[in-house]
This record gives structure tokens, sequence and C-alpha cells, in this order.
């Protein structure tokens, strides 16, 4: 659980942690099947693996919304400076360290350094906004990539999800703390399920007219797909996946609402057995397979941020309300300590995926699936032992170490985190406007 400075002690979800880590292992295995691919393009069973990571990816931040509001939700009945930035670094220190040593990492594995040593200007902008965790809150062109392309590719989600971070207060305040009881809070549930796919349905009608007001603004611009201002808004940035985080936060204020209320806790438990709760998490999890093979426009346009969204969010519900079979494979030993893990195991594959690249080891033939897929196995093996051991030797001690700091050196922390905010925002501006 958090430090108890920033959240008041709840009881440990499981559930919740075991599925953390179906999220990582997602991404791991699209990310795998892609990169150690011995063909160009993928062979179609890669091109169906790889789209698993448009599973993982809405996991988690549906799960990272869930889990804010289920540790933070009664720190923020009014919104403090004080408090903000205890709750802030709470975050900080958990994702920060990590993040921090793998950038390091990248500057001295790829060509990004020498660029900067160089002296380029948008060298420099770009490693501050980086630094800053502030990469992917706009559209930054590096060389005719985007900056999130550019370096430590997986590093835009922590960005994204420090955007979440930075605005979770401000949805606490201003909306959560107006809604009371149990029937508010799904009511609240419904609309955030239901909005976002009429935002978004909006948004796909309107792709051209968005396209060229962006292009007025952000210069230059690229036509490639995995650069595009297209494909920044609505799959990077953390505009158009804040709604899978509201997602996640309706989900915890509807449970927190209905544990709190017996009246609603015991009719829940008394008609949701375990075959219907059984019923409901196949259901959801078959409907994960299915929808990857739908090729319709909107939902092609949809599936790379909110659609899994409200599924996620029934998945999340029936686990924590109901016990089933699934739940004990959830909530197994091993399941737990992966993820716990989950960060590690997620951020740190673009290296260890890297040392089995396909150019490194060469394959006799075209396709041969046997030795893809051994690869495949020994590669997600490794990458997750190596993640098991950045959790317990940099995770762990360096979000205790500057938790016990922030403990010590409060207002200097504070401070010195303003201006690095400050520091990066200005950095991103001056990059998008001069």
């Amino acid at each position: 659980m958090e430090s108890k400075l920033v959240t008041a002690k709840r009881a440990q979800l499981d559930e919740l942690t075991g599925l953390r880590f179906i999220a990582a292992f997602c991404i791991l295995i699209a990310h795998a099947s892609h990169w150690l691919s011995p063909t160009q393009p993928p062979h179609s069973v890669i091109n169906w693996i790889m789209k698993s990571a448009g599973i993982g990816m809405p996991l988690f931040f549906v799960l990272s919304g869930f889990v804010i509001h289920y540790n933070y939700g009664r720190m923020f009945d009014k919104l403090t400076f004080n408090g903000y930035f205890k709750y802030v670094f709470a975050r900080f220190s958990r994702i920060y360290p990590l993040y921090f040593f793998l950038l390091t990492v990248a500057l001295f594995t790829d060509s990004y350094l020498v660029s900067l040593l160089r002296q380029n200007a948008g060298y420099l902008n770009g490693f501050i906004s980086c630094l800053t965790v502030l990469h992917s809150w706009f559209y930054y062109l590096l060389d005719g990539k985007l900056l999130i392309n550019k370096i430590f590719g997986l590093s835009w989600s922590i960005s994204t999800e420090f955007f979440f971070y930075f605005a979770y207060p401000f949805i606490s305040v201003f909306v959560l703390n107006t809604i009371s009881g149990t029937r508010k809070a799904f009511i609240f549930f419904l609309f955030c399920m239901v909005a976002p796919l009429i935002v978004f349905w909006w948004g796909f009608c309107r792709q051209e007219e968005i396209y060229l007001f962006m292009a007025r603004y952000f210069e230059p611009i690229s036509g490639v797909q995995n650069n595009s201002v297209s494909r920044w808004l609505w799959y990077f940035s953390p505009y158009s996946r804040i709604f899978e985080f509201i997602a996640g936060v309706s989900v915890a204020k509807l449970y927190i609402c209905i544990i709190e209320n017996h009246r609603y806790f015991g009719f829940i438990q008394r008609h949701l057995t375990g075959a219907i709760a059984l019923a409901i998490q196949i259901c959801v999890h078959v409907f994960f397979v299915v929808i990857l093979f739908i090729e319709l426009p909107y939902i092609q346009f949809i599936r790379q941020n909110f659609l899994l969204a409200p599924m996620i969010s029934m998945l999340m519900l029936s686990l924590l309300l109901c016990k089933t079979a699934i739940n004990k494979i959830y909530t197994s030993k091993l399941m737990i300590m992966l993820g716990e893990a989950s960060f590690s195991i997620y951020i740190i594959q673009t290296w260890t995926l890297k040392l089995f690249l396909p150019h490194l080891a060469p394959y006799s033939g075209t396709f041969l699936p046997a030795q893809w897929a051994s690869r495949v196995v020994v590669a997600m093996t490794y990458s997750i032992v190596i993640a098991l051991g950045t959790y317990k030797v940099i995770e762990l001690p360096a979000k205790q170490f500057l938790r016990n700091l922030s403990l010590q050196y409060q207002s200097i922390v504070t401070y010195f985190g303003v201006v690095t905010l400050l520091v990066g925002l200005s950095s991103a501006l001056l990059r998008l406007f001069y």
C-alpha cells in the first residue's frame, strides 16, 4: 500500500495485481512477436498476436484510474498545494526512478546522445521533455520522427500516465466530490462508459477537419502513419487516453460506494452468484479476442484508445464483487509476484528483447513457426526474469528512498518539483511556437 502520508490504508485487491500482469504480458508478447519476426512484413499469425498490445494499454490505463482513486480518493476532500505535491511525489517515486535509469541507458545505446552533444537545439528540447516526462503531451517531431519514437519508445505511456496523475486531484475535487451515494456513482459510471464513445464517434466523423486544424498549428507534420499527428492525437496523447483513466476512476468510485453501503452490497452478494460472475468474466475474455478480428472502420479507429475500457470495467467489478475460479488464477502467488513487477516487465522489454533480434542470430530459411515461437518464449522469459530483478533492486529501494527523502525535506522537494515542471513545459512550448 501507499505511504500513510498520502493515503488512507484500504484492503489490498490481489485480483487487480494479477490483472496488471496480464496487461504487461499482452504488451510483451505483442512486441516480442513483432520485433523477433524473421520476415517483413510479419506473418499473418504474428500480425494477429501483435494486436494484443491493444488489450494491454487500455488495461493499464483503466487499472491506473482505479488504483489512484481507490488509494487517494479520501485525500482530496479539498485541493491544497501541499497535499497536491505530496500526492504527485508519491506517484513520482513509484515510477520515475526506473524510468530515469532506462532513459539514461537509451541515451548511451542510441544515437541520440551524439546529436545532443553536437548542440542540436531540437534534441536538447526533446531531451528536456523526456527528462521531465512531458514528451507525449505535445506533437513533437525530430528528423521526421515523433520524439516518442526517437528515444525510448515505450516511455510515451509513462508521460501520458503522469498527465493523469496531475489531472486526478482536479477531477476528484471538482467532479467526484459532488457525487455521493451508490445511485449517483452508478449513473456516473454509466456516463463514463457511454460518453467517450460519443466523443470518439464525433472525432471519427471529423478526422479530416481535425487533421487540417492541427496541421495549421503543428509544423512540421509527418505523413508516416506511426509519426502522424492523427496517430499522436488518438493513440499516444493523454488527451484521448484520459477517458480510459476516468473509466477506471468511475469503477473505483462505484466499487467503494457499493462496499460501504451494506444494503447494496448484500443485494449484490445474494444475486450475483458465482455462475453469473464467471459467465461475465468468460464473456469479457472472449470479447477481448473476438474484437481483434473486427475490421470495421470505427472499430479500428476506437481500438486505438477507448474501445475495451467498458468491458475491462465490467471485468474488474465482477472480479472484485464475486469470487470465482478466475479469481483464483489472478490471486495466485505467481500472478501477484508478476503483477507487482508489471511496470518493470513493461518498460524494460525495449532492451531485453533487442538481445534476441533475428539479425543477431539469423534464422535459416523463411518463416519457421517452431523456431520463431521458441525464440519468443526464451526472450519473454528472459525479460520477465530481468524485470523481477530490476523491481527488487531499483524500483522498491528507490521508491522507499525518495519517500523518506520527501519526509525529511518536504518543502525543498515540493519547490524542486514545481521548478522542474515549469522547465519542462517551457522547453516544450518554445519548441512548439518558436
